[in-house]
């Protein structure tokens, strides 16, 4: 398969289909899933199958923005089955195979908006730089923690999401909690929070979601902090002070605002049922940082967790704090998942609860370790 882009965006494609190497069935890639808006050439030369595609001048079928955005996902979905199975394998295995694969990378490589195909935000309008945030618009991604909020929030919940990145669990959330509920979407990398700002414009959740531009840690510093961004994907930022890294941040250092949960309680901010954190290995600070909060208020915790030593730290804080836990162990031993809820709430629910949510198998196929340490028997839960 051969892929050759003319000099404007989108120029004039050729694609060359050498039906001895690559087959397309219904099986990998149903024209039924195909966005409506393509146009008529370019939709029958793709129904061609084993046929050479022509010369097609791209520009001139595609008059609007909406149509040039359904033809780029057209463009992704081919893509990610491709590169997504084992047809992709025997491509890159025949030299012009793996070029036009790369070829067809670059094309797509774009900033689109998309509405969320599945899963807990399905639905939302998400502005997305496809092919790497793909698994955002295909809802995908973290099908665990997507579950557990899933049967955790309701309608008045206020929820935390610290880490928020650019919303795709946040949007979600937001929704479940509704008009009467809050969600609080902090994160410390600033284009994080403008797109996550534009995210929520676009879905009308202003009234709704607060977006909340600092780094959450164990101390407040009216200099900031030290944040060391991702160098290819800002989900990979975080925090670089008190010994502490992000595993996979490789990026600048700039300084950002630096909050407690305890001291932004203080100054008026909304007690929380349910906090969400994913900071690239600085949770345990996190956690330190909202002492009051998790003795009295005691709201759920889901984490994800990055590295051996903040395992035996949040380990030993949620003895301390008396809160019971679930952890969710990939075979690779990190990151993993951390669902914990004080000893008084009926956290054993709530995973049954999780584990039967939504029309997808709640691993999504991962190899999965789930070791629960549940600690006494919860009595009744709290009343919510």
């Amino acid at each position: 398969m051969r892929f050759v882009t003319g000099p404007s965006n989108v120029g004039n494609i050729s694609l060359r289909c050498l039906s001895s190497t690559l087959e397309l069935d219904s099986r990998l890639f149903s024209l039924r899933t195909l966005p409506t808006a393509v146009p008529g050439r370019c939709l029958r030369a793709w129904r061609r199958g084993r046929q050479p595609l022509q010369r097609v001048r791209i520009q001139d079928s595609l008059r609007s923005s909406s149509k040039m955005a359904s033809f780029y996902l057209l463009l992704y979905r081919m893509y990610f089955v491709l590169s997504d199975s084992s047809v992709g394998t025997r491509l890159r295995q025949w030299k012009h195979g793996g070029r036009g694969l790369d070829q067809l990378k670059r094309l797509i490589r774009r900033r689109l908006w998309v509405q969320v195909q599945s899963g807990l935000s399905r639905g939302m309008w998400m502005h997305l730089s496809l092919p790497g945030e793909g698994g955002f618009w295909r809802g995908t991604h973290e099908p665990d923690v997507q579950n557990a909020i899933l049967a955790a929030v309701r309608p008045g919940t206020v929820v935390y999401d610290i880490g928020a990145h650019i919303g795709s669990i946040a949007l979600g959330a937001a929704r479940l909690a509704g008009n009467s509920g809050r969600l609080v979407a902090f994160d410390g990398d600033p284009e994080n929070i403008v797109r996550l700002r534009d995210n929520s414009s676009r879905n009308g959740f202003e009234d709704r979601l607060q977006v909340v531009h600092a780094a959450v840690w164990s101390s407040t510093s009216s200099d900031g902090i030290s944040f060391r961004r991702g160098r290819t994907a800002n989900t990979h930022g975080g925090v670089e002070a008190d010994g502490n890294c992000p595993v996979l941040g490789s990026g600048e250092m700039i300084n950002v605002p630096a909050i407690t949960l305890d001291n932004f309680i203080a100054t008026g901010g909304p007690l929380p049922q349910l906090i969400k954190i994913d900071v690239e290995g600085g949770e345990y600070e996190v956690l330190r940082g909202g002492a009051s909060l998790f003795f009295h208020q005691r709201p759920l915790i889901i984490a994800e967790i990055h590295h051996q030593r903040a395992a035996e730290q949040i380990s030993a804080w949620l003895d301390e704090y008396k809160y019971c836990s679930q952890w969710n162990i990939p075979k690779e031993g990190f990151p993993r998942r951390l669902f914990a809820w004080p000893t008084e709430y009926d956290g054993a629910a709530w995973m049954r609860a999780a584990a039967g949510t939504g029309s997808q198998p709640t691993s999504y196929g991962l190899d999965l370790d789930v070791r629960n340490i549940i600690g006494p028997t919860p009595p009744k839960p709290l009343g919510r």
